[in-house]
């Protein structure tokens, strides 16, 4: 309707213009024959030069009018031409990457599938690709440098690729894809490593460098899923079994990774009741000081009292709470719980110590942080200095000059910062360097081996010798043993924690033992 209207304005504008100047012509050509035919003879003449210009005149003016509208009309098509193209282009592919988007790449997998029922000794495999704890280096370098970022990953994945391949972007920080015409399934997992090992090079960003990490789930036809919806779910499934795993991972499905997810889904169900339900509850593992045996700190660490499963340790469902937020509500509910905690030992006489409380990606994130730890201790009455946090390596170095300055207003509140799992991320000497820390932790995977391994022992003992000459103090985790407890009071490492003296404990038991005086091997 709007095209029609448009091309009545302009008819009638054509048809106007052409009146006014025939008018305007009779009317002033008439007047000038008048003027200048003596005779009839002459006046005759002078009429037919002036019809036959006025022919030729008009015909010129209607041909450069016909021209300019259809010119404009061309134009107007060619416009409308762009842009349907280009909404075309955006319903099908994605904004960032250029790659194409879910509907697309499940449109692509449908015909690979028809593809590869009419070629029985070939596979088709779909890839599901998640970037780990890529919304936090998205916080940390702004809307545009992330979108750039992705778009870097986007071209590493695909140079990943053999030719035929098809990748596209599903998710916020995942990515599909289809791999036709493969012969076996070790096809598959090198082409996933492929990928895992091109996405963890560091990407140049801003004149940095960003570190990031994949993992892959992989689901194969037939055998995994008959058409694209299952394939594209059951690689998703192995997907979360990689990440589960640790950094730079893959996993092919099996059918139990189906009762899992299916698992994981009621899981996060409950754990929203939970919080709801105030399930959760505040075990204590202490940390003993090597020299004299004391318990000078304890770790606070988070139970769920589930009503039908009984108590879930925290490896089970603190993943999913970070993944879907509720992670924060967790963090708030053990900050206030150890506070008030920490006021229960002191009115019952009990020696002071530190409470450490293990600080989540997310709830570093919170714009508000200092102000919600400074507030709640305010409240329950608890001086922060007796409070500590824990945060992790990759945590503070996504972005350090934001975390030294977040680290150093919780500083100035009173509390104690930790590096939480230390020696297991990528910048572990670069953390005691530039951050206001006072203490740090040392991996329990360094001391696991730690009395059998000498590599070990040499590791630990550089770790503790850079901390102490830093003014750090050290404590290791997970010792278990009285060899490794004897080899870490060697390497002069200030305190242990780990079940060679008492696992993580119930308040109650907690204050018996913390009234014990100096501990001994459990």
């Amino acid at each position: 309707m709007q095209k029609v209207n448009n091309s009545k304005k302009i008819a009638l504008k054509i048809t106007m213009i052409y009146i006014g100047v025939s008018i305007a012509w009779i009317l002033f050509s008439d007047m000038f024959l008048s003027e200048i035919a003596k005779n009839t003879n002459s006046l005759a003449h002078a009429l037919m030069v002036h019809n036959w210009f006025f022919v030729i005149a008009t015909g010129l003016l209607l041909n450069r009018l016909i021209y300019f509208y259809v010119s404009a009309l061309s134009h107007s098509e060619e416009i409308r031409e762009q842009a349907e193209k280009k909404a075309q282009h955006m319903a099908r592919f994605d904004s960032v990457t250029d790659l194409p988007n879910a509907n697309l790449l499940r449109e692509i997998l449908e015909e690979e599938i028809e593809k590869t029922e009419f070629r029985p000794l070939l596979m088709l495999a779909s890839l599901s690709v998640n970037l780990k704890n890529f919304k936090q280096t998205s916080n940390a370098v702004g809307r545009d440098d992330s979108d750039l970022l992705l778009a870097k990953v986007a071209l590493r994945i695909q140079e990943s690729l053999r030719k035929g391949d098809r990748c596209g972007r599903v998710g916020d920080h995942e990515f599909g894809v289809v791999l036709p015409s493969l012969k076996d399934g070790q096809n598959t997992a090198a082409i996933a490593h492929r990928i895992v090992e091109q996405v963890s090079k560091p990407f140049d960003l801003n004149e940095g460098e960003i570190y990031l990490s994949a993992c892959v789930g992989i689901s194969i036809y037939p055998n995994d899923g008959d058409n694209a919806d299952n394939l594209s779910a059951n690689a998703h499934a192995a997907m979360h079994v990689a990440k589960g795993a640790g950094r730079d991972n893959i996993a092919f499905y099996a059918q139990e990774l189906l009762t899992k997810a299916v698992d994981r889904l009621a899981l996060e169900q409950d754990l929203r009741q939970a919080i709801e339900d105030d399930q959760f509850v505040g075990y204590y593992q202490p940390c003993v000081d090597t020299n004299t045996g004391k318990i000078i700190s304890a770790e606070a660490l988070v139970r769920w009292d589930h009503p039908q499963k009984g108590m879930i340790f925290p490896d089970e469902f603190i993943p999913i709470a970070e993944e879907n937020g509720l992670i924060v509500e967790i963090g708030e509910f053990m900050l206030r719980t150890s506070c008030a905690q920490h006021m229960n030992w002191q009115r019952a006489g009990l020696d002071p110590v530190h409470l450490s409380i293990n600080l989540s990606p997310r709830q570093f994130e919170q714009h508000d942080l200092v102000h919600v730890i400074e507030d709640t201790a305010e409240k329950i009455g608890l001086d922060p200095r007796f409070l500590g946090l824990e945060i992790t390596e990759s945590v503070i170095m996504n972005d350090p000059q934001n975390a030294s300055r977040v680290l150093s207003q919780l500083k100035e509140i009173g509390l104690r910062i930790l590096i939480d799992d230390f020696g297991t991320g990528y910048s572990s000497l670069q953390a005691l360097k530039i951050l206001p820390i006072d203490g740090i932790k040392i991996d329990q995977s360094f001391v696991k081996d730690l009395a059998t391994d000498p590599h070990c022992a040499v590791i630990v003992k550089a770790m503790i010798s850079m901390a102490h000459i830093m003014e750090i103090k050290v404590t290791a985790e997970g010792v278990e043993t009285l060899d490794q407890y004897e080899l870490l009071r060697s390497l002069k490492c200030d305190a242990v924690q780990g079940f060679y003296f008492a696992p993580a404990l119930p308040s109650d038991d907690f204050i018996q033992l913390l009234g014990e005086g100096p501990v001994r091997a459990a």
